[in-house]
């Protein structure tokens, strides 16, 4: 049966048995006894979960594939998650695996076992250790997100939450590799080749002032009003970027407020 917008589901009197009940979409809600304020309650927090479900009937845990749970994450993460084009596509390819290992089986059936199996083959993958560890966090997130949804028991989710992460030099996970700085030779033999004048400007000062890679973007200027700054910046400005990149500071500077 289908609802409309103003209708649903009505508070029914079962009169056998004097209870008060809701049948939505083939399936029988008892209330408690008929007429009264506790069944009413009853009724209110019921209709209150149909209408938050979208309208759609209850699904019975037992019931419920582990497709059908990724199906309605993905379309829940798409819709309502403020998800980037690039962490949708990761969740995507995690779950379409472990679609084709158990997307045929009940939710009620992915164990902790189960979890560990997916695991031990992206082990096999020779898979980095932080890799694997943040590809199980997506999959506890979905069964913690059914569980919210009231989809996966919270039995199940509260199982698969004590499935530990990888340890560092307890696992034959690799870890990844350490990458060293680029020297500063090669940096400025690059940038002529950056055709954005901002990426230059922004290398450029991480090259002088010596900051984090996402600190350049928020400079301010007590940040280069300083001797040693300019000094530095002095000791390059027969280079014309570094020309460029000292008037750069400043209009920025400018723009945000004096020096003090």
């Amino acid at each position: 049966m289908t609802y409309t917008k103003k209708q649903l589901p009505k508070y029914c009197h079962h009169k056998s048995t004097d209870r008060a009940y809701v049948r939505i979409k083939g399936k029988t809600f008892y209330l408690g006894k008929y007429g009264t304020q506790a069944s009413r309650r009853e009724y209110d927090r019921v209709i209150a979960e149909f209408v938050t479900n979208g309208r759609q009937a209850f699904l019975d845990p037992d019931e419920i594939l582990v497709e059908q749970l990724i199906i309605k994450f993905i379309d829940t993460a798409e819709a309502e998650r403020n998800y980037s084009a690039d962490r949708i596509a990761k969740i995507v390819r995690i779950l379409r695996h472990l679609d084709s290992l158990y997307g045929a089986q009940p939710v009620t059936s992915f164990t902790p076992a189960a979890l560990k199996t997916i695991r031990r083959q992206y082990l096999d993958r020779n898979i980095c250790r932080d890799t694997i560890n943040s590809y199980m966090q997506i999959i506890k997130h979905v069964f913690d997100w059914g569980c919210e949804e009231k989809i996966v028991p919270a039995a199940v989710a509260g199982a698969l939450r004590t499935v530990k992460a990888l340890q560092r030099g307890r696992t034959a996970a690799p870890e990844y590799r350490v990458v060293g700085p680029v020297a500063d030779d090669a940096v400025e033999l690059t940038l002529p080749h950056i055709k954005s004048l901002q990426v230059q400007d922004m290398i450029g000062r991480k090259l002088v002032i010596g900051q984090g890679h996402t600190q350049p973007i928020n400079l301010f200027p007590s940040t280069i009003a300083t001797p040693q700054v300019f000094a530095t910046i002095i000791t390059y400005e027969a280079s014309g970027f570094f020309v460029f990149f000292l008037l750069s500071i400043l209009r920025r500077c400018l723009c945000r407020g004096s020096f003090v």
